[in-house]
């Protein structure tokens, strides 16, 4: 005996029609599908969306490609300037750049204020500790530790050129070195044999960028059609909800939203 006949018998038969048959089973499991599926795609498309945001920032770590000469010429001229950017704002005091002010110990960083502090703590310390001679007014008796005033003050200024100077040879030997080390002209004048040798781009990193291009890409696609299949059954839904339609109608429009769009 077919299903209809032994729903249409006995107690069954007080069973509403829409719920009797494998035809009517499965329209019910399709919905009961459906929204399972509207109820869990938001979350899997904001799983999806993590991951894109995620390998877009890794990709945006490991910095453009390097592999060819061009490629790791342009890396180093940019390197350099950054280099002379932030060499330049260290002599001169300028601690404006977030470099500055990151790391466990932002003020190492600072390298005018590290060597001046440091010259006036050494200063100090001196005025405090040292002693190379004791003044007196008239001339020692014999020969001693202690030198006359005047004689002291001859030394004293002296000294002071001597300091002078060599704070001038320290400012344009050394800092204004630095700023040299690393300049565009250096990078210009490189062989492309050296420029190879130190800027082009590990195995390790060009696989793993390799491999997330690849994962990107899949996790572009898998949103695109993702956020087409949101929009389907949303459509769906709407139509359901909106107009008396038959299964067979509501098929006809999941069939349009699955269409592939023309070119």
């Amino acid at each position: 005996m077919p299903p209809s006949g032994v729903f249409s018998q006995g107690v069954w038969k007080e069973l509403d029609r829409a719920c009797v048959g494998v035809d009517m089973l499965k329209d019910r499991l399709t919905k009961v599908l459906e929204n399972h599926i509207m109820a869990q795609l938001p979350g899997v498309l904001k799983d999806v969306d993590k991951g894109v945001k995620k390998c877009t920032e890794e990709l945006s770590g490991l910095g453009p490609s390097r592999m060819s000469t061009s490629t790791q010429r342009q890396y180093l001229m940019e390197a350099s300037a950054k280099f002379t950017r932030l060499i330049s704002d260290a002599v001169y005091a300028q601690y404006s750049d977030p470099y500055f002010a990151t790391g466990a110990e932002p003020y190492t960083k600072r390298l005018r204020a590290v060597v001046q502090n440091s010259l006036s703590d050494f200063a100090k310390e001196m005025l405090q500790m040292g002693q190379a001679a004791l003044i007196v007014e008239a001339a020692p008796a014999n020969k001693s530790r202690e030198v006359v005033r005047s004689t002291y003050m001859e030394r004293v200024a002296l000294k002071r050129v001597i300091d002078d100077f060599s704070v001038l040879v320290v400012e344009s030997c050394v800092l204004q070195r630095l700023l040299n080390l690393l300049s565009s002209d250096t990078i210009r004048n490189l062989d492309d044999a050296t420029i190879k040798d130190i800027a082009q781009e590990s195995d390790s990193s060009a696989a793993a960028r390799t491999r997330l291009q690849d994962r990107l890409e899949i996790l572009q696609g898998g949103l695109v059609v993702l956020r087409k299949l949101e929009q389907g059954m949303q459509t769906v839904a709407q139509v359901e909800h909106q107009l008396p339609c038959t299964g067979e109608d509501l098929n006809d429009v999941q069939d349009s939203c699955n269409r592939p769009d023309k070119e």
